[in-house]
């Protein structure tokens, strides 16, 4: 609950815990509240529901304030609600001194807030987090609604007090490109789970492998040309897809695409599916498939190195070089044909070979978090005040992000 010897901090987004079919946002603001809350009172506003959902979560009350974890404030607001002044509401409660709004386009949580400043904003520090969605890919789906509400941000000057959060260089142009090189903007990456210490056992047959997939079924995730490529594996490879269908029509080229792989091929589509039991299923992959054409993060490729599986992504991610690292390999969306490539080379893989690159995904993961100081840049990006003990990187860093 509230403490108020500490600074506080109010996190609108249209998702949280028990929300699992939103995805990364989810989790960034899950991670968030774990690494901060010893540190800075924190609130949350939110929606009472799942990503596509008619019925609220059994599990929470409604429209009223309730302790998350012991370790923020959580309102669940109903839809009505969120229309009818929710995040104003939480902004009156709460007095915070910084406000954290998920999403450039959340009509509830950024953009109406960001609009209706004047009738709100007691000098709090806002910071905006476009979560990716101002990539060039992610703005060409429905351009026809995202660039109006853009221009009026901008006509407005809605964002002329505002950091931004960017999560890697690239979308710090991204930024810039969008609302002017003006935009003060802080460059901190997301904040990921907690790595495995050791790697587990792992079986494996040469001339066999099995892949996991896990984001939603539309097409900036780009599973269809996955399903295309399959056709040219030619050992034994069974894809688990787990994620929710969110465009129906991409969906049915989706089945259509499985329905004319070859018998050695296995698709199976198992919907959303809670956090531990994705986890479960891609702990038990070879690797993990991203062919995304875009990510901000991408909370489940580094999900997959933190448990120690190679990860076989497109080039439009954050990561990088990872052949050079034996953590997977990110592959040219121009050359399609290479995905088919490398899951042909990771069927002929035994254990022993796989072992190899399963400790590269790993080793990954546990550099990232040693090379980054991520409670004392968050505490300096939401208050603009350093965090006094966040030399201690390390050992920190990882506690404070652990679920």
């Amino acid at each position: 609950m509230i403490n108020r010897l500490q600074q506080k901090l109010l996190i609108a987004v249209d998702w949280f815990d028990p929300a699992v079919r939103a995805g990364g946002p989810v989790q960034s603001c899950v991670n968030l509240v774990n690494l901060l809350h010893r540190d800075a009172s924190i609130a949350v506003v939110t929606g009472d529901r799942d990503h596509g959902d008619l019925n609220g979560f059994s599990s929470v009350t409604a429209n009223d304030w309730q302790s998350w974890r012991d370790r923020a404030s959580v309102l669940y607001a109903t839809p009505r609600y969120r229309r009818g002044g929710a995040f104003r509401d939480a902004v009156a409660r709460i007095d915070p001194d910084t406000i954290y709004l998920n999403g450039i386009f959340s009509s509830a949580f950024a953009i109406l807030p960001l609009l209706s400043q004047r009738s709100w904003r007691k000098n709090q520090r806002i910071v905006l987090a476009p979560r990716g969605m101002l990539k060039p890919s992610a703005l060409k789906m429905k351009s026809w609604k995202k660039q109006p509400l853009l221009a009026l941000l901008r006509l407005a000057r809605s964002t002329r007090n505002v950091v931004f959060h960017a999560t890697a260089e690239e979308e710090v142009d991204e930024i810039r490109s969008v609302f002017g090189t003006d935009a003060e903007i802080f460059c901190v990456p997301n904040i990921p789970c907690l790595p495995e210490k050791e790697l587990t056992e792992h079986a494996k047959e040469t001339g066999q492998c099995r892949l996991c997939f896990v984001g939603r079924i539309h097409p900036v995730k780009n599973l269809l040309m996955l399903l295309q490529q399959l056709r040219l594996v030619n050992g034994q490879c069974r894809l688990d897809v787990v994620g929710p269908v969110e465009d129906e029509s991409y969906f049915q080229q989706c089945k259509s695409a499985v329905s004319m792989l070859p018998s050695n091929i296995t698709v199976n589509f198992l919907g959303p599916l809670p956090h531990k039991q994705t986890r479960a299923i891609c702990s038990e992959s070879d690797a993990t498939v991203a062919p995304t054409q875009g990510e901000n993060f991408g909370h489940s490729i580094f999900e997959s190195f933190a448990m120690g599986v190679p990860a076989l992504i497109s080039d439009q991610t954050m990561w990088r070089d990872l052949e050079g690292k034996s953590a997977g390999w990110d592959i040219p969306l121009s050359a399609p044909g290479r995905f088919a490539e490398k899951v042909n080379e990771l069927c002929q893989m035994n254990v022993f070979q796989l072992q190899k690159w399963r400790r590269g995904a790993l080793d990954l993961a546990h550099t990232f978090f040693k090379t980054h100081d991520l409670p004392g840049d968050y505490h300096q990006m939401l208050f603009g005040t350093a965090l006094p003990h966040s030399a201690a990187r390390t050992s920190q860093a990882s506690d404070r992000a652990a679920a």
